[in-house]
């Protein structure tokens, strides 16, 4: 313990310290209360000029005060982080130990078992920390204050204890040359660990006799460390080896003893460092992807930048998307064809490209290659805005290279003088084909050209006209070469109007068809049939106006005249008992007949509508009534005899006249007209 004491001087002056004798090197046994008082006095004096001489050290230059400082308050900074991060992984270790771990759900069905609340079964469940003994030593001396153990463990001699500890802290700062601010945390010999917790007054040194120190350990040593100086603060600054201030000081240090540790928490469970882990492992992930889209993504770019007719104007992000927005001509490549090229998916990008024409060479001789279509024995190039056009081509698509080029941007002319022109000769009878065409009237010819080495042609024709294919063999053209598309149509030239007209209505031969001023007038003799619907079809005639009929003689209705004139001139007389006809009216009888009969005929072809009246004549009294009776049984008898002849008894009708007397038997005598039948034609309604 002497030893102790005479090497007291490597520790640095505290606050409360006694002189000593310089010449002796040795402290004075019992200084007096005076000087301690006297000492703190000078302090409290010296404090303003002290604090003073800090500020203006700081103003005038603060590297000085900085590098005083830094090596103090970076350890201390450190030393703050990694605690930080040491309790909050042990705090997160414990959370999956006790939550995921078989013990932990154990514990935890135990606590819902019995109702205990789940850190009681933890505490209940868990081991005894292994500190053995905790010993209080004075930091500036090294003597021992105070020291508790384990009730059943053996006590280790305490100053010994101390002493050794000064010893080896005064040869690590000797020997290694240790900064003031360093300090000695942990002694690990073979299974034994002392934890020192260095404190500015005194030091909590902790003996464990298995395993390691926990990190809960070294926070409840700093705990207890931070209670001793609060509580004992002037008495450690005045401590001279009497340690009978200190006697309540054990509850502190056993309170290093009753730690208790849940078994396994002093080690990671692999669960927590997964969990640490799998962040980084999914940011190097993520990094991996974000390195390898960017790649991608300037490769993309580096091959829309080589592609002819496409102009990259912006490119960017538009939240996880990547957008690209330029210019492309219609003929260059595909923009989506160059991400998956990439590997890039097409749906992860935006793409917004405006159409312009682009005046690289490739895109206009591309250009020129669709519009002039060229056979494949034809060559294009282009040379500074010059078309040259070489091989061998039909005459026709030669001629018209000059005028398709003359609409494509970037070509200023064209060089046809290399290519050898074939087919002159089909091309000569195929302009005189066309030449014939346009002079035959109902041919409109709209379009033609070639088309693979054939001829074609394209237009409208009336049915009327001429049939164009026919007239290929005419100028010595193969029908085979020539491809043909014509649209029927009805066209108004009077010879096509007339022939339509002749086609449509079919006119007999008794009559003539002729067209003046969009009139068809019709002259001769026809059918009442055919004259109707003649009128009824030349309406929908193309070209007619008016269809002409006053020259036209309808054979049926002159007919139909003839017979009824005759009908109404017969009179049938009766004898003086109205039963018998007259004798000497059998064979006028049998000629009616046969007029009633010519008459159904002539009817049904000008579509029926006309009847004949048999009328009957009589006066019997003065009666006018009675005379229509009478006169209406006359009729009746003359059409019951007409019944018998198996004629069409619809056309017939009779009527009662009274005591008139018909226009043909005024001439005949009184007896005679006394009773008679007359007959008269009426149309019907």
């Amino acid at each position: 313990m002497a030893q102790v004491e005479r090497d007291s001087h490597d520790f640095p002056p505290l606050p409360g310290d006694v002189g000593q004798d310089a010449s002796t090197g040795s402290e004075q046994a019992d200084p007096p209360v005076r000087k301690v008082t006297l000492r703190e006095e000078e302090a409290e004096a010296l404090r303003p000029t002290v604090e003073r001489a800090i500020l203006l050290s700081g103003q005038q230059d603060r590297k000085v005060l900085g590098t005083a400082l830094s090596s103090v308050v970076g350890t201390a900074l450190r030393r703050s982080v990694t605690g930080v991060f040491r309790r909050r992984i042990l705090a997160l270790n414990r959370f999956l130990v006790h939550t995921f771990s078989v013990e932990g759900l154990r514990w935890r069905f135990e606590s819902l078992r019995t109702g205990k609340p789940f850190q009681q079964v933890v505490q209940e469940h868990s081991l005894t920390c292994p500190v053995t003994q905790v010993f209080l030593i004075h930091r500036r001396t090294g003597l021992l204050i105070s020291q508790v153990q384990q009730g059943s463990m053996e006590s280790q001699d305490g100053d010994m204890v101390s002493s050794m500890l000064t010893a080896i802290q005064s040869f690590v700062h000797d020997s290694f040359r240790s900064t003031a601010s360093g300090q000695l945390e942990v002694i690990r010999i073979g299974d034994v660990t002392v934890l020192l917790e260095q404190g500015p007054l005194a030091i909590l040194a902790g003996i464990i006799t298995q395993g390691f120190a926990p990190q809960n350990l070294r926070q409840t040593f700093r705990r207890a460390s931070e209670q001793l100086h609060d509580d004992y603060h002037d008495a450690l600054v005045t401590f001279k080896g009497d340690a009978g201030e200190f006697e309540d000081v054990e509850p502190i240090l056993e309170a290093c003893l009753k730690l208790r540790l849940v078994k396994g928490e002093e080690q990671i469970s692999p669960l927590t460092g997964v969990i640490l882990v799998a962040p980084l492992i999914m940011l190097l992930v993520w990094g991996f992807f974000e390195i390898r889209q960017s790649v991608q993504w300037r490769q993309y770019l580096a091959g829309l930048d080589a592609q002819p007719g496409i102009v990259v104007v912006e490119t960017g992000r538009r939240g996880t998307y990547r957008y690209v927005r330029g210019l492309r001509d219609p003929l260059a490549v595909d923009p989506a064809g160059l991400l998956v090229d990439a590997g890039i998916v097409p749906g992860d990008v935006i793409s917004d490209w405006d159409p312009y024409h682009a005046l690289d060479s490739e895109m206009v001789l591309e250009r020129a290659r669709r519009l002039l279509a060229p056979p494949d024995s034809v060559t294009l190039e282009l040379r500074e805005g010059t078309l040259f056009v070489e091989g061998t081509a039909p005459c026709d698509w030669v001629d018209n290279l000059a005028s398709r080029v003359s609409s494509l941007h970037g070509i200023s002319r064209v060089r046809s003088d290399g290519v050898k022109q074939t087919g002159a000769d089909q091309q000569l009878a195929w302009n005189q084909y066309l030449a014939k065409l346009g002079e035959t009237p109902g041919i409109l010819v709209l379009e033609n050209g070639r088309w693979e080495d054939a001829f074609y042609i394209a237009g409208m024709r009336d049915p009327m006209a001429p049939d164009p294919v026919a007239m290929l063999s005419d100028v010595g053209l193969n029908p085979d070469t020539v491809r043909s598309k014509w649209e029927p149509y009805q066209a108004l030239r009077p010879e096509l109007v007339i022939a339509r007209a002749r086609r449509s209505l079919a006119p007999p031969a008794s009559v003539t068809l002729t067209l003046k001023d969009d009139v068809l007038v019709a002259e001769g003799e026809a059918a009442h049939v055919w004259v109707s619907e003649a009128i009824r079809s030349a309406r929908g005639i193309a070209g007619i106006s008016r269809f002409d009929t006053g020259r036209l003689q309808d054979t049926d209705m002159i007919a139909y005249n003839g017979v009824a004139a005759l009908l109404e001139e017969e009179v049938f007389y009766y004898l003086a008992n109205r039963r018998d006809l007259w004798p000497g009216q059998e064979n006028k009888f049998r000629a009616f007949i046969e007029n009633v009969s010519r008459f159904s005929s002539i009817s049904r072809r000008l579509g029926g509508g006309y009847r004949i009246e048999v009328r009957g004549h009589t006066r019997a009294s003065d009666n006018e009534e009675a005379d229509i009776a009478a006169s209406l049984t006359i009729a009746d008898r003359f059409y019951s005899r007409l019944r018998s002849q198996h004629l069409d008894m619809e056309l017939l009708v009779k009527r009662g006249m009274g005591g008139n007397v018909a226009d043909g038997a005024k001439r005949a005598d009184v007896q005679r007209r006394e009773a008679h039948v007359s007959f008269r034609v009426v149309p019907v309604d």
